[in-house]
């Protein structure tokens, strides 16, 4: 498949978990925008209908599982493209801490959101498992320090 048509359906991953956090009757994301890329992650900009929509790192793991690692400026949610259901109770274990959650599926990845402990220990951590259902996703952290500061760095441009 070309770069550029992976990064357009990469990019498009990346926009729709945080579509859920608008209103209703928010048009469909305008644009994408590559802030910048890290070691093994690349951070995007996010616009809806014009307006600044948050900040996002992604990486693709062997096996071809995206993970998204997204802030709306004031909250921060994961999402990966394994979607299997519109809700899955299940937890994310951060180098063998473990944080009971609720996945929902905006139609193309499951999302949920971060609590603050959660997202410093991904930012320290080597290796993230998602248990969704009867489900392990495994993806490595390398590089989710730098990822999730280029997050912190996007937030703050005058988007």
């Amino acid at each position: 498949m070309p770069r550029k048509l992976l990064f357009h359906r990469a990019a498009l991953a990346l926009a729709l978990p945080l579509l859920s956090v608008l209103p209703e009757r928010a048009a469909a994301f305008d644009q994408d925008i590559l802030f910048t890329q890290v070691p093994g992650w690349s951070i995007v900009a996010h616009k809806f209908s014009g307006a600044f929509g948050g900040c996002s790192a992604w990486t693709e793991q062997p096996g071809g599982f995206q993970l998204h690692l997204g802030n709306t400026g004031t909250e921060w949610r994961l999402a990966t493209t394994f979607n299997p259901a519109d809700r899955i109770s299940g937890s994310i274990e951060v180098d063998g801490q473990r944080w009971t959650t609720s996945f929902l599926s905006n139609g193309e990845m499951l999302v949920s959101p971060l609590t603050g402990p959660l997202v410093d220990a991904a930012a320290a951590g080597h290796q993230m498992r998602l248990f969704l259902g009867g489900n392990v996703l495994t993806f490595s952290m390398a590089g989710s320090r730098g990822a999730i500061n280029a997050v912190f760095d996007c937030l703050r441009q005058p988007w």
